[in-house]
C-alpha cells in the first residue's frame, strides 16, 4: 500500500513538473513541412528552392534557424527575403532580418540563433520569400506563425 501511494505521488509530482519550453507552429504551407515537433520545424518547397529547419535548442531559450535558397539557374531570383520577429507590437529588433535585392549569390544558406528571453509566451512570425522576375514575377515563399511557450 505504502508503495502504491508513493508510485502515485511521484506520477503527480513528475505531472506538474515543466521538463521544457515549447514552441506550437501554425504553418500556412502545410504540404511543405517535413518534420515538425514542439521543439522543431524542417521545411522544403516542392520545388526544390527552399529548406530550413527551425529549433528550439534543449536549453529552451536558444532557437536556431538555418535556411537554404537554392535556385535552379544562377540569375533565376531577383529578391529573397529571411526574416523572423515577434507578433505584435513592440520596439524590440526583429529575431534576423536579410533583405538580399538583386539576389546574386547562387544557392546559399543563412543560418544563426537568437536567445528568447522571454517569461510569458510571445507569438512570432517567421518568412521566406523569393521574387522571380521572369517569366510572370512569380513570389513564393515560406511562412509560419507559432507561439513561444518558456514554461
Amino acid at each position: 500500500m505504502k508503495t502504491i501511494l508513493l508510485t502515485i505521488a511521484s506520477m503527480l509530482l513528475l505531472s506538474n513538473i515543466s521538463f521544457g519550453q515549447r514552441i506550437e507552429w501554425e504553418v500556412i504551407q502545410s504540404s511543405d513541412v517535413t518534420y515538425s515537433d514542439d521543439t522543431k520545424l524542417t521545411f522544403a518547397s516542392g520545388n526544390g528552392i527552399i529548406s530550413g529547419t527551425y529549433e528550439l535548442l534543449s536549453d529552451g531559450k536558444t532557437l536556431t534557424y538555418e535556411v537554404t535558397i537554392n535556385p535552379h539557374i544562377s540569375g533565376d531570383i531577383y529578391e529573397v527575403g529571411v526574416s523572423a520577429q515577434l507578433d505584435e507590437y513592440t520596439t524590440e529588433p526583429e529575431w534576423w532580418y536579410y533583405l538580399l535585392r538583386p539576389y546574386t549569390l547562387g544557392t546559399h544558406t543563412f543560418s544563426g540563433s537568437v536567445y528568447l528571453d522571454y517569461e510569458e509566451p510571445k507569438p512570432f512570425v517567421m518568412s521566406v520569400d523569393y521574387l522571380h522576375l521572369e517569366p510572370n514575377g512569380e513570389a513564393a515563399g515560406f511562412h509560419t506563425f507559432g507561439n513561444y511557450y518558456p514554461e
